[in-house]
């Protein structure tokens, strides 16, 4: 530990994935199950938290997510990338009550991993048709 502080705040907590085995692609860990990692851990609780209840969560500071959680953890660094991910993802954000602002999934409840590793990603590119003329 530098400063007196532990080494651990200065990385994110290890991923735990497969062994790669020659000639196999070793499977990335998927945006919801990454996020809820970020979620869970607290460390980032002034940034991004889950609200009271534990069926959504919010961006408090979009800046400190951009600047001290987004290279830690995902490919996107930008957040309109990170939100345009949200969507892909299925969550949608809540315009009105009290959890305004936050982000919603009916598969994505603080504390149940399960959920988050059976969420689908909806693919929003087409595919470019042929030209048979």
């Amino acid at each position: 530990a530098l400063h007196g502080m532990p080494a651990m705040t200065r990385s994110p907590p290890a991923i735990q994935t497969p062994l790669k085995r020659k000639g196999q692609r070793q499977k990335a860990t998927r945006f919801p199950v990454k996020l809820m990692q970020v979620l869970s851990s607290g460390r980032y609780d002034h940034i991004i938290s889950w609200t009271p209840d534990g069926l959504s969560f919010v961006v408090k500071k979009p800046t400190l997510l951009v600047s001290d959680v987004l290279p830690l953890y995902f490919k996107e660094v930008k957040y309109t990338s990170f939100t345009r991910k949200l969507h892909r993802w299925g969550f949608v954000k809540i315009l009105r009550g009290k959890e305004l602002s936050a982000y919603f999934h009916k598969s994505f409840r603080r504390g149940h991993f399960e959920l988050a590793t059976q969420m689908h990603c909806s693919k929003t590119t087409q595919p470019i048709p042929k030209n048979d003329s």
